[in-house]
């Protein structure tokens, strides 16, 4: 064989050892950046669970106090009705003393 020959047999054997090298290095790049990608994608549905979590349990106990808010309002409800009916039999008797004392009620 010719000197020629061998050194262009060589070239390409090298050309074809360059290129796929180079293709396994771009590959190794490409599942290097998409294990990074699968990785933030991972930690950023766990933030979102814990997120989750921290919403779901401040709705409950945000339930719990509008609850408790509600049982005290029906009983200041009860409370204030009371006072009303405390408040009109006393008129009430103010009224019949004014009448028994003194024959009319004052204007």
């Amino acid at each position: 064989m010719e000197l020629s020959a061998i050194a262009t047999l060589i070239s390409v054997s090298l050309a074809l050892a360059t290129f796929f090298i180079g293709r396994i290095s771009a590959s190794n790049l490409a599942g290097k950046e998409t294990g990074s990608l699968v990785t933030d994608i991972k930690y950023i549905k766990e933030s979102i669970t814990r997120i989750e979590r921290r919403v779901d349990c401040d709705i409950g106990k945000l339930e719990d106090r509008a609850d408790e808010v509600s049982i005290q309002i029906v009983a200041l409800g009860k409370d204030v009705s009371r006072s009303v009916e405390t408040s009109r039999s006393a008129h009430r008797r103010l009224d019949e003393h004014l009448v028994r004392e003194h024959g009319s009620l004052k204007q």
